[in-house]
Parts: structure tokens; C-alpha cells; sequence
């Protein structure tokens, strides 16, 4: 046959992998956890010649390439997207406020990330309100 197969494995997981314009899968998760790479996805019948793989992931950059996939053979492809840091939370203190990706709102106050893999906690007894950023 004229076609062959396409293995992917994508951090994060959960990414939606688009060929040629069309949704053809999306990664799971491997069982060592999010921050690991995904599980392989192989994609069956595709067909030979040049594909553009484009991959979607929330939070994250989107990404898109030229393969070559040949008959009967295998076209493997390992891909890292990169992590947007988009905001979508904030909290009012007396001492102004605080800006973050939310992580948890519990008795203790609300867990923020203010920035690129720094989590803060912001002690309920200083919040004067907070809720999702508006657009």
C-alpha cells in the first residue's frame, strides 16, 4: 500500500493533533503523570508524501511542521510545545492586587502562579475580593 504511519508523542499531553487541517487524534497522558511526555499516538494510513502536522494544546503555542511519510514505513514525531503564560485570575489585597493562573481557591486563600512556575498563596485574611480576570 501506499501509505504508512505516524507515532507521536507530544509534552504536555492532551494535545490535539491536527493533519493536514483535519483532527486525527489527541495524546494521553502516560501513567508517570502531566509533566511527562505523552503516550505514544501512531496514526494509521496516512498517505505517502507531505503532510503539515499541526499541534494544539491549551495554555500552549501551537505548533506546525512539514513531514515526509513514506510507504510502510513509520514517521516518528517527538514535539515539546511551549507553555504561554496567560493569567486568568486575580486578587484584591489592601496591598493592591495580585495577578496569576489560578491553582485552588480553599480555606486557606487562593494559590496562585504570579509567574512561570511560582505558586504563592495569597492567606485568606488579606483578600478583599477575587474572580476570573475579565478579557
Amino acid at each position: 500500500s501506499n501509505r504508512g504511519t505516524m507515532t507521536i508523542v507530544t509534552t504536555p499531553p492532551g494535545t490535539s493533533v491536527y493533519i493536514d487541517g483535519k483532527l486525527r487524534g489527541v495524546t494521553k497522558a502516560s501513567p508517570n503523570g502531566d509533566n511527562q511526555p505523552s503516550l505514544p499516538l501512531v496514526l494509521e494510513q496516512i498517505d505517502a508524501g507531505e503532510h503539515t502536522i499541526k499541534l494544539m494544546a491549551k495554555n500552549c503555542k501551537d505548533a506546525s511542521k512539514k513531514l515526509l511519510v513514506e510507504a510502510g514505513k513509520d514517521c516518528p514525531v517527538t514535539a515539546s510545545l511551549i507553555r504561554m503564560f496567560t493569567p486568568n485570575y486575580e486578587v484584591r489585597t489592601a496591598g493592591g492586587r495580585v495577578v496569576g493562573i489560578l491553582k485552588a481557591v480553599n480555606l486557606d486563600g487562593v494559590r496562585l502562579e504570579t509567574a512561570p512556575g511560582v505558586i504563592r498563596t495569597i492567606p485568606k485574611s488579606q483578600i478583599r475580593a477575587h474572580g476570573p480576570l475579565k478579557d
